[in-house]
């Protein structure tokens, strides 16, 4: 059986051209490292914005402005999905 690892690997290796990587796996790498993660905010009277991960609600950051919000946010997830932290909660869907 092959795995997803040998696949991406293969891939990779037939992409490049005298040591360049084409467009299609330039624009693969690209839809790899994007994704979305749905997030709540709230702005507070002082102006500041507070907010979440849904995926980890018990965890609020907050930012000067919304984009400022949203870098935390972002630091906030690779933090989560990047270490095991023990004792932090998540949001998960079971198929039944």
């Amino acid at each position: 059986m092959i795995s997803l690892s040998q696949i991406n690997s293969q891939h990779e290796s037939k992409s490049f051209n005298n040591g360049r990587m084409n467009k299609s796996s330039i624009e693969l790498r690209k839809m790899r490292m994007k994704s979305k993660i749905e997030y709540t905010f709230w702005q507070e009277n002082d102006g500041k914005y507070l907010g979440y991960l849904n995926q980890y609600p018990d965890h609020w950051t907050q930012g000067e402005t919304l984009e400022d919000l949203q870098e935390h946010l972002k630091d906030l997830y690779q933090e989560f999905s990047q270490n095991f932290i023990q004792g932090i909660k998540q949001i998960a869907l079971l198929e039944v």
